[in-house]
């Protein structure tokens, strides 16, 4: 019997397996009809539902390009990344009960410019003969007084009190890690302790706002009966007012439900009468019950939502949230925002400048959209998909011919071994918080990308040579810009000079061209020089060393006219008794101080100015 089911089955082998051959071979054209209508284009949709990019807008690179002269986008180029701008204020601290070591260091941005800002870390001082920690860190170490401030574009060192209306000395009780968060609770206005202040502190001289908890009767003596201060137990100093959760994340934390989560490096923000907080960005990371997501890998089965803005006051650790109209009225939305009716409140008006897209939150959405903005099933099936590359970056930027504050972040076309660039996402900040593109750049349009920029600029000879003189200069992050009309990779590098971290050369490399230009920054400690180096670097774009010349004489003659909105001048440079020279000056490769100069030289005025010999006529690189 068993012989029978075996021949059986064999028999059964031959006849059905070439039928069903013949079935997928008949089968094989119907990919769209039979798989991709059905399966893929329904998960597409919900996926980009799901975490809310099915908004994102596509656009070309004329998004970013500038309508006006380009000095605007130059003049604002960051010259300072985080960790230079950390060591250059390092030097400022001035106190051992506060530090910058692990304080975070934010980008702010404010009246047109970048600022990198950090609320120094209330720390324990690290030295001997502290007979008692325990008061040293619950009443006398309270808060933090210093905020300190650079030029993003400058590297100036800036007065907060300049960037923000503040009024008194910062009182910070609430903020990110050190004591704030290795220190339970302080307390205050105890009678024979006085609170550490700075020598030029202006503001009261303890703490005048509410506290969190109030201990008193036989709750005080139980908390500080255990704890060994018997003091404070018996009432010596009457109630004691205390202050809790002081590490505002942890503060935060408390009060958010399952599966709301918060970005993890919160900024500082400023209303209009001073007060300082902390601004976390919240959003709902609910898992969907359903694998229906992320066909046919189901990885990505998130329900995505930006739920809200929320506030810590971080003198009084008061919370304010508002909630984020994220324009969906699904049930996840709606179950959230019900837990939270407080927070239905409209966003003050001084708030919403000071806005911008959540990084880790848009991180995220960048993961999905690489993938999620393809809708073609023949490029779908050729793999043709995006990549993240470079980390998010926060930079001013024309965006449909105005300067605006925007997060961006470069995207590589997937797994392509040339790591050329394929577009770029960018969110708007402001009263634009988010709206979000993609750029992606035609096929057929090489644009290389950060690894090829870097090796392009330092293989370049001027650079080389500089950095072989230099071997400690060090390269900062790499910023794209619209320039001119192309996409300038910008490459800044620092040294140090009197144990500060400055700026000492900027390299800009053409990512359609791969030209390099580089500006050495003579005075790191000028700010105006400094502004100017990218813009410096860009007029030598593609000008080798030997190719510069400087000239000096005597104005004879000027004229000038406008190309593409950009003013030209033609000068006549008289060198000696019979030789003139006449030189072209382009107002979109100068910086705005040399547009003045020339702009308004006259006839017999003496100018030495720097120019490309290789160009006819020669091309002023700068004015001397």
């Amino acid at each position: 019997m068993k012989a029978v089911g075996i021949l059986v089955i064999v028999i059964l082998s031959v006849v059905t397996l070439p039928a069903y051959a013949s079935f997928l071979r008949a089968q094989s054209g119907q990919y769209v009809n039979y798989q991709w209508n059905p399966a893929y284009v329904p998960t597409i949709q919900y996926t980009r539902w799901a975490y809310g990019v099915d908004n994102v807008t596509p656009a070309d690179v004329s998004l970013i390009n500038s309508t006006g002269p380009q000095t605007n986008v130059l003049g604002h180029v960051r010259i300072f990344t985080q960790d230079a701008a950390r060591l250059n204020m390092k030097p400022l601290v001035g106190v051992n009960w506060m530090s910058l070591d692990t304080a975070p260091v934010d980008i702010i941005y404010l009246n047109g410019t970048e600022y990198w800002v950090s609320i120094l870390q209330l720390v324990q001082p690290t030295y001997g003969g502290d007979t008692d920690v325990w008061r040293t860190q619950h009443l006398l170490l309270t808060h933090s007084e210093k905020i300190l401030a650079v030029n993003a574009a400058t590297t100036e060192r800036v007065d907060a009190a300049k960037i923000w209306p503040l009024t008194q000395t910062p009182q910070v009780y609430y903020g990110e890690g050190g004591l704030w968060q290795s220190v339970d609770e302080v307390y205050l206005n105890i009678p024979g302790f006085t609170e550490t202040h700075l020598a030029n502190y202006s503001g009261p001289p303890s703490y005048s706002g509410s506290p969190d908890y109030t201990f008193d009767g036989f709750w005080r003596y139980w908390k500080f009966f255990w704890q060994g201060r018997f003091d404070f137990a018996n009432g010596n100093y009457g109630n004691i007012k205390a202050l809790e959760y002081r590490d505002v994340n942890n503060r935060l934390s408390n009060i958010l439900l399952p599966n709301m989560q918060m970005d993890s490096d919160p900024y500082p923000v400023v209303d209009n009468q001073g007060n300082i907080y902390l601004l976390h960005w919240i959003w709902v990371d609910w898992k969907s019950p359903s694998d229906f997501a992320d066909y046919p890998e189901h990885s990505q089965t998130s329900i995505l939502r930006l739920f809200g803005a929320v506030l810590t006051d971080v003198k009084t650790g008061a919370i304010t949230g508002y909630l984020y109209n994220n324009g969906k009225a699904d049930y996840v939305t709606s179950f959230y925002r019900s837990m939270y009716p407080q927070w239905n409140q409209p966003m003050p008006s001084w708030l919403i400048p000071q806005l911008r897209y959540p990084e880790s939150y848009f991180n995220t959405q960048q993961d999905v959209y690489n993938f999620y903005f393809q809708t073609d099933p023949l490029q779908w099936q050729r793999n043709v998909f995006l990549q993240s590359t470079e980390d998010t970056r926060f930079i001013i930027t024309p965006i449909n011919g105005n300067l605006a504050w925007a997060a961006v972040r470069l995207v590589e076309i997937y797994q392509s071994p040339s790591q050329n660039l394929a577009g770029l996402y960018i969110a708007p900040a402001g009263n634009q918080t988010g709206t979000v593109y993609l750029i992606r750049f035609p096929e057929g349009t090489t644009v290389i990308g950060p690894n090829s920029a870097q090796s392009a600029a330092t293989t370049d000879p001027t650079v080389k040579s500089r950095l072989t003189l230099h071997p400690d200069w060090t390269s900062g992050n790499m910023l794209l810009y619209s320039i001119n009309g192309g996409l300038i990779y910008v490459i800044p590098y620092y040294g140090t000079s009197s144990s500060l971290t400055v700026p000492v050369m900027v390299a800009v490399v053409n990512g359609y061209t791969k030209q390099v230009g580089s500006y050495a920054i003579t005075n790191p400690n000028d700010s105006t020089e400094v502004q100017s180096a990218t813009s410096r670097a860009v007029s030598n774009l593609g000008v080798s060393t030997g190719a510069q010349q400087t000239i000096s004489g005597n104005v004879t003659s000027i004229s000038s006219y406008v190309v593409n909105g950009n003013t030209r001048w033609v000068l006549g440079i008289k060198t000696n008794s019979t030789t003139t020279i006449q030189v072209l000056a382009k107002a979109e490769t100068l910086t705005t101080s040399d547009q003045v100069r020339i702009a308004t030289v006259t006839n017999g005025t003496k100018i030495m100015v720097l120019v490309d010999t290789s160009q006819t006529p020669p091309t002023v690189l700068s004015v001397q």
